[in-house]
């Protein structure tokens, strides 16, 4: 369907008013999303005669402006108990009966995880049975995957992808087949569109039982809900767009950006900018093996604790994501979290970690709203990664930590910062500390000393990480700055808007 140039606008009060889309094969395509000099416009929507803009009028309505798959696959479904280990890196499955599973079928294999050990529930989950046990997963079953039917043979079902980790029946793992009703959509292409005002906690687009369907070269503003979300999918993209400016940038769900749920696995999210909002992405409860590169993700905050860095380039905020790629992006950092659980398995290849938010304006003058405290970071150490405990066999590959003219302090781990608060003062704030590689620390007393934790938590730190700055020695005197010793790898960024 191809939309010429122009602003259409959108209802959104509910999914009778909004763009739905249940069927197979069909791409929605403008002319492109224009020249981008809206990306400080905020609330204000700004009319380009060059783009095909889809503005949600009544912003706070109930529905996103576009959605794929309106039918929940959650419901009036079928479990089916695996009879034998299915291990990680394996293609088949072992049921106990067969209620005539096709090829070409999605299924949702997962298992309970309460007392799992690579599981950790978080600081804050209710226990066993409780409400918050289920927000991105079934009930206590944060471990699992969606996979394709390729073959079946009796009650043994192959699937098109490897497993990420092994499913036990020690753990009552089980196959659950989607609702009948919820037909995967599968095809599916939203191209060469600007949509503004995605308000009323559901964003922009959402994909929901999605399979090969993708978002390419969008750009989403002023949203409140995600800009996209990415819910009970596999083999997704979303590549070549910018997403910008949430309305809601306090945590909770309204500002995360890129916003990926429900075991969704295999998808490829690639050279976008994620700017402005209080999460660049969040990965809740996803199923392994999708792929986060070459993407620019910068100025996460809070609005009332703007000296506060937030999660910029990250596989978490729900447990238990694993399996999971993120290579060749830039964020000022990486970080993890253990109030609502850990992550594993993890490989951070080739990324560009700052350490320091850019402050693109309008945000080198933001300020909370009593005017006191600015957008700065001085609220916490400044750190480019930051591990946390129960992160289990996580490796960090090639990775540059820090910028040009941060100082290393004596100790290996920190770097010491003399930075200008970025358009609010003209004195130095010197001696602030950047932990350069913090593990297995935790947000809570509750859990004793992690020492004897970190020998699990990082299978590789490799030697040609590299940390951009001088060394100072002992004696406060600088020496020579440190050798970059990866190849640097060519940039696939592409700022197409801005």
């Amino acid at each position: 369907m191809q939309l010429t140039a122009g602003v259409f606008r959108i209802n959104g009060s509910d999914w009778a008013h909004s763009i739905t889309i249940n069927k197979n094969n069909i791409t929605l395509r403008g002319v492109g999303p224009g020249t981008g000099q809206r990306y400080t416009s905020g609330g204000v929507f700004v009319p380009d005669p060059t783009a095909t803009q889809l503005m949600k009028i009544n912003i706070e309505g109930s529905a996103e402006i576009i959605r794929l798959n309106t039918v929940d696959p959650g419901q009036n479904t079928v479990s089916i108990n695996l009879t034998v280990d299915a291990p990680l890196g394996s293609n088949t499955i072992t049921l106990a009966n067969n209620p005539g599973i096709q090829v070409g079928e999605l299924l949702f294999i997962d298992q309970i995880t309460d007392n799992h050990p690579d599981v950790f529930w978080g600081l804050a989950h209710d226990p066993p049975g409780g409400g918050s046990r289920r927000w991105y997963c079934r009930q206590d079953r944060s471990l699992g995957q969606i996979v394709e039917v390729a073959a079946v043979s009796g009650n043994t079902i192959t699937i098109a992808t490897p497993l990420h980790c092994t499913f036990s029946p020690t753990y009552t793992a089980q196959v659950m087949r989607f609702n009948p009703d919820s037909k995967t959509v599968t095809g599916v292409g939203i191209e060469d569109l600007y949509l503004f005002g995605g308000g009323g906690g559901h964003g922009c687009i959402t994909m929901v039982n999605s399979a090969y369907c993708w978002v390419k070269h969008v750009e989403c503003q002023w949203f409140k809900g995600g800009a996209v979300q990415v819910v009970w999918s596999y083999r997704c993209e979303l590549r070549d767009s910018f997403f910008h400016e949430t309305f809601d940038p306090y945590p909770g769900g309204g500002g995360y950006i890129i916003d990926m749920q429900w075991l969704t696995s295999d998808c490829l999210v690639e050279n976008n900018i994620s700017w402005y909002g209080n999460k660049n992405i969040t990965m809740r409860c996803c199923g392994g093996g999708n792929v986060i590169a070459y993407n620019y993700m910068d100025d996460s905050f809070g609005a009332d604790y703007p000296d506060l860095p937030e999660a910029g380039l990250n596989t978490e905020h729900m447990t238990t994501s694993h399996m999971e790629l993120c290579e060749g992006n830039y964020s000022h950092n990486f970080t993890g979290g253990d109030f609502w659980g850990n992550t594993i398995d993890n490989t951070i290849f080739r990324n560009h970690l700052s350490a320091i938010r850019a402050a693109h304006p309008p945000l080198n003058t933001f300020t909370t709203s009593d005017g006191v405290t600015p957008y700065c970071d001085i609220g916490m150490p400044r750190m480019a990664v930051s591990v946390h405990a129960h992160d289990w066999r996580h490796n960090f590959v090639g990775n540059v930590l820090g910028i040009q003219g941060h100082n290393l302090s004596q100790s290996a781990r920190v770097l010491t910062i003399a930075r200008r608060p970025l358009g609010h003062t003209s004195g130095l704030i010197s001696g602030l500390q950047m932990v350069r590689f913090p593990c297995g620390s935790s947000g809570s007393s509750k859990i004793l000393p992690h020492g004897h934790l970190c020998r699990r938590l990082i299978r590789q730190f490799c030697e040609k990480e590299t940390l951009i700055g001088s060394r100072r020695n002992r004696d406060g005197t600088a020496s020579a700055a440190m050798a970059l010793t990866i190849p640097p790898r060519r940039s696939r960024f592409q700022i197409r808007f801005i």
